[in-house]
């Protein structure tokens, strides 16, 4: 019962596309009744409660509950549905006004069914509603355009759609995500390259600071992380917190992105704030080929955070024999310690960490007992 609840519209609207080569059959009608009977279509509601709530970013169908019925089938992507419902609204309003110039007269605000199409790829709704004069630019209180809203779920042809009726490609929301950000973080490739051609600022950044290549960087989609670096990527830009490019992908273990950040000029010692380093973020996350890239390419396997903390103490204290083998092996000093006196011995006993302790051992200074002076005490 639930699944047909939540999924019966769907189907019939599948069944009646599949059916509408010559013009829109009588399933139509009955979607169309259905739709448009308030009660009918609030008893729905009730018996899926998901749909009186639902309003969060994820949500793929608007809450029936106070929804035109022009939403609903904008979401579901119910062209002839839509259509009947705009030629319904034409009719009225004729009705109601002395003179209408054309069909594009105000019907009502189809700024929300324009985001829903958009929302759900459906670019034959899309562009119907704005053939009909649906404000292409307008968003919402967060800022989400039907342009982002396409960009985001990886509707090329609706973002094309879109943008040749006058969506601006750099219009951002209110955290500061412009649709080039939205392509590139959710692995939209051919969007991102799409919203390039169009004039997208590959430089843009959201207010804490990460761009698209930072995103790039983050996923390790390196064909995208190399599109935006030739169009004109800063291989430096860093977050608000410091974290660049280059510290992203020696978090995440990004090899081949790492290799094509530093080929472009990436500084393999930059910093956050706090004085992480990428190969600070390689040793904790057990990354040992980035480790090693990084350590050819010129990272100091001695510079530690802010608080003392040095690569090979983080993989001491995680256990991360191997990455702590590479580290003494490339000059880390075992006797180093934290601001606090914290050894990476301490901290791989203090762990249970047997192999790298002994390990540490074996590469620690023999213990020398004071000479004795030949005094009695």
């Amino acid at each position: 019962m639930p699944y047909a609840i939540n999924y019966w519209l769907l189907h019939a609207a599948d069944a009646a596309k599949a059916n509408t080569a010559s013009g829109p059959t009588q399933l139509w009608d009955l979607i169309f009744q259905f739709i448009t009977d308030d009660v009918a279509f609030q008893a729905w509601a009730k018996l899926f409660p998901r749909y009186e709530t639902c309003h969060a970013d994820h949500c793929t169908y608007p809450s029936c509950a106070g929804v035109e019925p022009l939403a609903i089938a904008a979401s579901y992507g119910l062209f002839h549905v839509a259509d009947r419902l705009l030629a319904g609204k034409a009719g009225q309003a004729t009705e109601n006004k002395d003179v209408i110039a054309d069909k594009h007269h105000d019907i009502e605000d189809l700024s929300e069914p324009l985001r829903w199409a958009a929302r759900n790829g459906h670019e034959e709704v899309a562009r119907l509603l704005l053939d009909w004069g649906a404000d292409v630019s307008t968003a919402k209180s967060n800022g989400k355009t039907p342009l982002i809203w396409a960009v985001k779920n990886g509707h090329e042809t609706v973002a094309r759609l879109l943008l040749s009726r006058g969506a601006d490609a750099s219009t951002a929301e209110s955290d500061g995500k412009t649709p080039l950000i939205w392509a590139v973080k959710n692995r939209h490739e051919a969007v991102a390259r799409l919203l390039l051609d169009r004039g997208a600022d590959v430089s843009t950044a959201e207010n804490d600071g990460k761009t698209p290549l930072i995103w790039a960087a983050y996923n390790g989609h390196e064909t995208v992380a190399r599109l935006l670096l030739d169009r004109g990527a800063d291989v430096s830009t860093a977050e608000s917190n410091g974290r660049t490019p280059l510290i992203w992908v020696a978090y995440n273990g990004h090899e081949t992105v790492a290799c094509l950040l530093l080929d472009r000029g990436a500084d393999v010692s930059s910093a956050e704030n706090d004085g992480t380093t990428p190969l600070i973020w390689a040793a904790i996350n057990r990354h040992e080929t980035v480790a090693r890239l990084l350590l050819d390419r010129g990272a100091d396997v001695l510079t530690p955070e802010n608080d003392g903390t040095t690569p090979l103490i983080w993989a001491a204290y995680f256990g991360h024999e191997t990455v702590a083998r590479l580290l003494l092996s490339r000059g880390a000093n075992v006797s180093t310690a934290e601001n606090d006196g914290t050894t990476p011995l301490i901290w791989a006993a203090c762990n249970g960490h047997e192999t790298v302790a002994r390990l540490l051992l074996d590469r620690a200074p023999m213990y020398q007992p004071p000479k004795a002076t030949g005094r009695r005490r």
